[in-house]
Parts: structure tokens; C-alpha cells; sequence
């Protein structure tokens, strides 16, 4: 090899390692300036991935176990309210939520195949007996509750644990 040859391939080299260092400063302070500039975004989507993961790891105590019909419901079919479309606890109704006999406060953690629901809603006095999950907005959710139709379920009836 030509001594010009090799000193280009040395420049290249220096070039290269010159241009690998300035793209991994890049990415330094991409990572900087992403995760430390804006601590209040960074801080909401912690608290959004814990609470993805806290419903994964709830614990719940039973306290009661039978099987009741079960039921669903649609803003479409039960909003009474109007827009804002609020369940007897006050809140808007969201999925998650469920209709419960009155003899269940609100509040009260509800398991139905094991999905964790929250005693939002009441069902009618003519039902005394029954539970109906909300099952949101919508058309598609409208047909969602139609086909869930009436099942008789297990239910359980929680307290979250303290762990």
C-alpha cells in the first residue's frame, strides 16, 4: 500500500470515529433533553404506566361470592342525563363501571369473570337482584351491550387488599 492510501484510511477512520461521537452526543442529549427538559410530561406518563400496572397487580379480599343475571348497558340505551350522562354516584359513566343493587355502596369493588368493576351506578327497583356493566359510548358499544345480552355471572363482591 501507497503511504497516501493509508494516510486516507486514517483520515476516513478519524472521520468516522469523529462523526460515531458526535451521533452518540446526539443521542445523549436527546435522551437529556426528552426525559429531564419536561419532568412534568415525563412525571404524567409514570403516573399512567403505574396505573396500568397497579390494575394488573390489584389484590382483592372477597367478601362475597354468588351468581346474580348480569346485564350491559350503552350511554345510547341509558343516559339519562343528557350529554354529560352521570350515574347515581355522581360521576360520568365510564367503562369500568357497573350498576349495583342498592344494598352495595358506591365505591365497592365488583369482580365479574375476574374483571375488576366499580359500584357506580344503581340498576332498577324492579331488578333488585341484578348488575349491569356499562359498557360505553357509542354505536359499537350500544351493539356491544345488545349482544351481551343476560347472563347469570359469579360475582364477587371485593375490598381491595392493603399489601
Amino acid at each position: 500500500m501507497k503511504k497516501e492510501t493509508k494516510k486516507e484510511i486514517k483520515n476516513w477512520a478519524s472521520a468516522f470515529m469523529y462523526l460515531f461521537a458526535l451521533v452518540g452526543l446526539q443521542i445523549v442529549l436527546y435522551v437529556v433533553i426528552t426525559f429531564i427538559s419536561d419532568p412534568i410530561k415525563q412525571y404524567q406518563v409514570a403516573e399512567i404506566n403505574f396505573a396500568r400496572a397497579e390494575k394488573e397487580i390489584d389484590v382483592y379480599e372477597v367478601l362475597d361470592e354468588f351468581v346474580a343475571v348480569v346485564t350491559a348497558y350503552s350511554e345510547i340505551d341509558s343516559c339519562h342525563t343528557g350529554a354529560s350522562c352521570l350515574m347515581a354516584s355522581g360521576k360520568k359513566a365510564y367503562v369500568g363501571a357497573i350498576a349495583c343493587p342498592r344494598n352495595i355502596k358506591f365505591g365497592t369493588r365488583v369482580l365479574i369473570d375476574d374483571k375488576p368493576y366499580t359500584c357506580e351506578d344503581r340498576v332498577s327497583t324492579k331488578y333488585p337482584e341484578r348488575f349491569d356493566i356499562f359498557m360505553g359510548y357509542g354505536e359499537k358499544s350500544y351493539e356491544k351491550a345488545i349482544k351481551y345480552g343476560k347472563q347469570n355471572k359469579e360475582i364477587k363482591i371485593c375490598k381491595k387488599s392493603d399489601l
